[in-house]
């Protein structure tokens, strides 16, 4: 989101606070000095209360995902947000970011996931939203609206997760196609069955030098279930515990890669019988799409470009990284207002 034009100075101050009330207080005192600030929540990384059997984890927004998702494990748990690089990303990181990965086809995204967040105002506020358990239903919903925000609304101190119980058992089909058609033919007829994946992902030609197109399944439940999905999807090559999951880290942690290499990621959101029209009119290095959900990532194509060939059949275009100077024109005059509304003095960096 776009800051409000400064009449403050323009030096960023970085502040690694070790509780609420000091980075409040940092940044209630940066607002009144007028300096622009970011935040780095390191010190903040503690769980505060996990209930396994609520399916509920509250956790300080400097803990990392990786080792959230370690201890849920141990009470056979996990928080599927499927973000790059879990070791390195924090709970904080990942609302201002909204990442999703390959499981949102089943789970949802982090929207379905955040029941609740304390967070920080430019005026040196501690404020709450939503609460600890999952139906919690009173008052406005401002967590929702820091997720994806980047920090420049305000600063989230303590986040309160829905988790997830694992599957008992699970299994990866990787079927591979000829053509972009033909993958998209499976997908169809998977959806179109009583098979319900928890993530089905369509790989372009290009991904890892492959020269075929893959549709990746990801299944789970009792044995029973797992048998159905072999008869049905009858796949060549299926993958089970650790191969299964090296195959699943790769596909998450791929746009972390490819953003190091310098590589430009358009997301394109159309309706799942678009995908492949999508595809055919935007000829790209590589491209991974969430194919039950109608999400696709293009990767070693212009902004300008995909927007250009996807008139018509996309519903929404948005470049990823590099991340754009400004923000993108459909959020327009209600971005400037929430803005000017959470921060008038414009202090919030972002960068957390």
């Amino acid at each position: 989101m776009v800051p409000t034009a400064l009449s403050y100075t323009e030096v960023v101050t970085t502040v690694a606070p070790a509780t609420p009330e000091e980075l409040a207080s940092a940044l209630g005192a940066a607002n009144r000095d007028g300096q622009r600030v970011h935040f780095s929540l390191e010190r903040m990384n503690r769980v505060l209360k996990y209930t396994p059997d609520d399916l509920t984890i509250s956790v300080e927004a400097g803990i990392t995902l990786g080792a959230i998702n370690r201890l849920l494990g141990e009470h056979q748990q996990w928080l599927p947000i499927g973000a790059p690089r879990p070791d390195r990303l924090t709970a904080g990181q990942a609302l201002a970011a909204n990442p999703s990965g390959p499981f949102r086809l089943f789970y949802g995204t982090l929207r379905d996931m955040v029941v609740g967040v304390r967070f920080a105002t430019a005026e040196g506020a501690l404020v709450k939203s939503g609460g600890e358990v999952v139906k919690n239903v009173a008052g406005y919903d401002l967590a929702k609206l820091l997720i994806g925000s980047r920090d420049t609304l305000a600063i989230p101190v303590q986040i309160n997760f829905r988790v997830h119980s694992r599957p008992a058992f699970t299994e990866t089909s990787v079927l591979t196609f000829s053509s972009a058609a033909a993958a998209l033919e499976a997908r169809t007829a998977i959806q179109q069955s009583p098979l319900r994946p928890l993530a089905m992902d369509f790989i372009s030609a290009g991904v890892a030098d492959a020269k075929t197109w893959t549709l990746l399944v990801a299944y789970g439940g009792v044995e029973r279930v797992i048998e159905r999905y072999r008869r049905e999807l009858r796949s060549e090559v299926t993958l089970r515990g650790a191969d299964e999951q090296r195959l699943w880290d790769s596909v998450c942690d791929f746009p972390a890669i490819m953003e190091d290499r310098g590589a430009v990621r358009v997301r394109v959101a159309s309706t799942i019988t678009r995908i492949g029209s999508c595809i055919d009119a935007l000829p790209a290095d590589a491209a991974v799409s969430r194919a039950g959900t109608g999400v696709t990532y293009f990767y070693g194509v212009s902004f300008d470009q995909a927007k250009s060939a996807l008139e018509g059949k996309a519903e929404s275009v948005a470049l990823e990284f590099p991340a754009a100077p400004e923000a993108p024109a459909h959020y327009g005059a209600l971005a400037a207002r929430l803005k000017q509304a959470f921060d008038p003095n414009g202090i919030l960096a972002g960068g957390l």
